[in-house]
């Protein structure tokens, strides 16, 4: 009866281990993908904001003659 209960512990032991890893890899996963977003972004804002702005300057420009 011993002998069940302490296997029944390690096997409660490894299935905590195994679920607390997929856990971590799930959090490294989001944590790098946020990342990825948040490059994504600047480059967005970098590349083509100011190129938008200064379109919509000529337009708005453009308008009024």
């Amino acid at each position: 009866m011993i002998e069940q209960a302490i296997d029944n512990a390690w096997a409660f032991v490894l299935f905590s281990i195994v679920i607390l890893g997929l856990y971590a890899f799930a959090l490294l996963i989001l944590l790098f993908v946020g990342l990825l977003l948040r490059h994504a972004w600047r480059w967005f804002t970098r590349a083509y904001w100011g190129s938008v702005i200064v379109l919509v300057e000529r337009k708005a420009l453009s308008r009024g003659r």
